[in-house]
């Protein structure tokens, strides 16, 4: 049987390493950015970012929009889904986080009642087609991209730090 026994500084840099790979806490404020900056993306290409871009708007609903939010693309009129997109709440723990897009504090429709409809977009409902701002499983290359080059600065940053 073999045994290594570390001693001293290096078991010190080892247990921070651990702990920085385990506890994500850390990383989780990276991660926010771009996160965030994907589902700019996903406005800005109307959904084609994300791998399947939104449908177009039905005639007459594209005419009203037109009339009234003249220039506005999808998923954007009188809600502030896209404002709320950019600040999502964030509830973490040491390994997983949860982002939520709260919509409701934006007024929309015709009398301002406050009713968060970034779930219909994103599903779907009646006739109208799903819109997904946030997307899954498999990553857009870009984005996988930049999931691993944000750990990868992560983890080097974290080794530097041991010296």
């Amino acid at each position: 049987m073999i045994g290594i026994r570390l001693v001293g500084d290096a078991d010190r840099k080892i247990r921070v390493l651990a702990t920085g790979v385990s506890d994500l806490r850390l990383f989780w404020p990276r991660l926010v950015p771009v996160v965030t900056g994907w589902w700019k993306r996903q406005f800005a290409t109307e959904g084609a970012f994300g791998g399947r871009p939104w449908a177009p708007l039905t005639t007459p609903y594209a005419l009203t929009k037109s009339r009234k939010a003249p220039g506005k693309p999808l998923l954007v009129f009188r809600s502030g889904i896209k404002r709320a997109a950019a600040r999502p709440s964030r509830v973490q723990s040491p390994r997983s986080m949860v982002l939520t897009i709260d919509d409701a504090d934006y007024p929309h429709g015709s009398k301002g009642v406050r009713n968060p409809i970034l779930q219909y977009h994103q599903e779907g409902e009646g006739h109208n087609p799903a819109r997904p701002l946030v997307f899954g499983e498999p990553l857009p290359r870009e984005a996988e991209a930049e999931l691993i080059a944000t750990a990868e600065t992560y983890l080097t940053d974290l080794l530097r730090r041991l010296g």
